[in-house]
């Protein structure tokens, strides 16, 4: 999910961060090889999607197209990633755990709430 949400900043982000790291240890220095490494596994990397989409969404909750469908979809994923959910049968047990039926919209979480 950080290449999706970081989208096309990523880039400038990787070349600002190696650019200090070279400042601080030095061109081809072993901690500016290491970083390079570990863009690389992260370039490398498939994105995480979400496993359920909104129409399943609506399925198994009787929301209908809207915010509160929205910030459902958002929170699930967010604790897909978490919980390192990999089928809908996981997430049908997210979905039973998490109270989305008694608690305001405005107080589930969302990706840009992630520090």
């Amino acid at each position: 999910a950080y290449k999706h949400f970081v989208g096309p900043r990523m880039r400038f982000s990787v070349c600002l961060q190696a650019a200090l790291i070279c400042a601080r240890e030095g061109w081809l220095s072993e901690a500016h090889l290491a970083f390079e490494d570990r863009v690389r596994h992260l370039l490398a990397m498939r994105d995480v999607q979400p496993l359920v989409d909104g129409g399943w969404i609506m399925e198994r909750t009787g929301l209908e197209k809207g915010v509160k469908l929205g910030r459902l979809k958002e929170w699930l994923w967010k604790l897909q990633i978490e919980r390192g959910a990999t089928t809908r049968e996981d997430m049908e047990a997210i979905l039973r755990d998490i109270d989305w039926q008694n608690s305001d919209v405005d107080t589930w979480p969302t990706f840009s709430t992630i520090k």
